[in-house]
C-alpha cells in the first residue's frame, strides 16, 4: 500500500468534510465544520469534532477517519459517544474518508 503524502491526505480530509457539510446544509441543518470556510464547531467535552450539525432539537457530531484508524475510534472519540448516548437528539456519526472526496457512513452512535 502507497503511502499518501501529509498534503493529500489533509486535502482528501477537507474535501469529505466539506461533503458531508455542504448535503446537510442543503438539507437544512445549521452546521459547523473544524476547516477553513466554515465556523468552527464547539468543543464538546473537552474535544472539537469535524463537523457539528443542528436542525431543531436534532444535533448531529462527526469525526471524519481513515480505515486503517477505525480501531481507535472507541477509545480516541469516547467523550463523544459518551455525550452521544447521554443526549436523546443527539448522535455521534463516524464517516471514512475517500478518496471520491464523498464520505462513506461508518457507524452512528
Amino acid at each position: 500500500m502507497k503511502k499518501m503524502s501529509a498534503q493529500k491526505t489533509r486535502i482528501e480530509f477537507i474535501r469529505c468534510v466539506d461533503c458531508k457539510a455542504e448535503e446537510l446544509d442543503r438539507q437544512g441543518y445549521a452546521v459547523k465544520a473544524d476547516i477553513g470556510g466554515w465556523d468552527k464547531p464547539p468543543t464538546i467535552m473537552g474535544m472539537v469534532p469535524d463537523l457539528r450539525a443542528k436542525r431543531g432539537d436534532k444535533i448531529i457530531l462527526g469525526k471524519f477517519v481513515r480505515p486503517e484508524e477505525l480501531g481507535a475510534v472507541e477509545k480516541d472519540y469516547k467523550k463523544f459517544i459518551e455525550y452521544a448516548t447521554s443526549n436523546e437528539d443527539t448522535s455521534f456519526r463516524v464517516y471514512l474518508i475517500s478518496e471520491d472526496h464523498e464520505p462513506k457512513l461508518h457507524q452512528i452512535y
